[in-house]
């Protein structure tokens, strides 16, 4: 995900995320590790998880694409929003990684990817 995109859901979302993002062991300082496509899908989901007041001690640790959906990994979440965060993982797999159209998982070479048809074309051009 790109830098301003980044930058606009930590500083929306900062009461979800660690306040030491300043050494590489803490795995939200490599950022959101995911396409942009996502963006509006993630911001969506922060903002449902802000809405349900998390305990203080509550964290969001990661959050990236793997196996061609969203994966949102969490530290002292309850019930209620570990299962809003895999219904939103779940969801990614309808909503292209790239442009944030309607998608569908794909595989593309050796990898798995949710990707709108225009999306899996570019993907599929030979070098």
């Amino acid at each position: 995900m790109n830098y301003e995109y980044q930058a606009y859901l930590f500083k929306r979302y900062a009461d979800l995320f660690p306040s030491q993002r300043e050494t590489p062991s803490d795995p939200m300082y490599y950022g959101f590790e995911c396409s942009n496509g996502w963006v509006d899908l993630i911001d969506t989901l922060l903002g449902k998880i802000a809405s349900l007041n998390p305990p203080d001690d509550f964290i969001i640790v990661q959050v990236k694409e793997k196996m061609g959906t969203l994966r949102v990994y969490t530290e002292n979440a309850p019930k209620n929003i570990q299962d809003l965060c895999t219904y939103y993982e779940r969801l990614s797999a309808e909503v292209c990684e790239y442009c944030g159209e309607d998608g569908k998982l794909v595989q593309v070479d050796h990898l798995i990817k949710t990707l709108c048809p225009d999306c899996e074309e570019i993907q599929k051009l030979p070098l």
